[in-house]
């Protein structure tokens, strides 16, 4: 069903249009949740709160953009200006971020991780990689934050985001030079993801981040949560067809396409009193 048409028919009472509006959306508001907040639960509740001003506020849709850009806006509104969430209060720096780095272990891939088996070792080292990018996010306030993941990660055009934010294309064009800038300077001198000389590579920093508590083993956030399948090609192979700016937008797109957890809309549903 069209979303405009589904909105439409939502405002007159229709509860199967107005559950097929939230199914649509649901995914991509989260994913954009958890870019923003990087803790899943944290994720979860703003999304939440973003589908109830979206379902209670539907006479706001005009229906001069498409539905979904509308309930962009209206996320984005949201994240903006919701309280601080559980990973905000770390106060991240890239400073701090640059610091948690253990010189000690450069050069010494694999070492600590001894007693896991190949397949698990795999996963926790794909959970440092995941957990260290989002983390790296969170050293942006929220303004330059949100730029770089409308217009490096989802890719959206400069007109576009700045129509989502409601404010000029010029100063959005800055907000997202001045992240892609700052994330850059960070990587280029840290990552080993941007380059293999630089001190920091996944395998090596993973046992001190998990002796840090960072990484539980037990309760990765990241590598076990439920994704919608898509083809993608790893960042890392597209290292040789890219500047290093570009690089570090690949780099943090190439995450899962997370799935909204299912408790999303039967919470909605119940917040409501009705079947959403």
């Amino acid at each position: 069903m069209d979303l405009k048409i589904a909105a439409d028919r939502a405002r007159q009472g229709d509860r199967q249009a107005l559950g097929h509006l939230v199914e649509a959306i649901q995914d991509d508001l989260y994913r954009l949740a958890l870019r923003m907040l990087y803790h899943p639960q944290d994720a979860e509740d703003a999304t939440q709160e973003i589908l109830i001003k979206i379902v209670t506020n539907l006479a706001g849709f005009r229906g001069d953009s498409a539905f979904r850009t509308w309930a962009y806006r209206v996320a984005c509104n949201h994240l903006l200006t919701t309280r601080k969430r559980r990973a905000e209060r770390w106060a991240l720096t890239f400073e701090t971020c640059g610091a948690m780095i253990d010189p000690s272990a450069v050069g010494r891939a694999g070492d600590g991780l001894a007693g896991w088996t190949e397949g698990e070792r795999r996963l926790l080292v794909k959970e440092m990689r995941l957990w260290c990018l989002q983390g790296m996010l969170l050293c942006l306030d929220r303004k330059h934050r949100l730029a770089f993941i409308l217009g490096a990660v989802l890719e959206m055009s400069g007109a576009e985001a700045a129509a989502l934010l409601e404010i000029p294309a010029a100063t959005f064009r800055k907000r997202l030079s001045r992240a892609r800038s700052e994330l850059h300077g960070f990587m280029r001198q840290h990552c080993g993801l941007l380059r293999s000389t630089n001190p920091c590579h996944c395998a090596q920093q993973l046992p001190a981040t998990m002796r840090a508590g960072h990484i539980q083993p037990d309760r990765l956030l990241f590598t076990t949560h439920p994704v919608r399948e898509r083809v993608t090609t790893a960042a890392a192979e597209l290292a040789g067809d890219m500047d290093e700016l570009g690089l570090v937008s690949s780099l943090h797109r190439d995450h899962p396409e997370y799935a909204a957890p299912d408790a999303i809309l039967q919470r909605l549903r119940r917040t409501l009193g009705q079947e959403a």
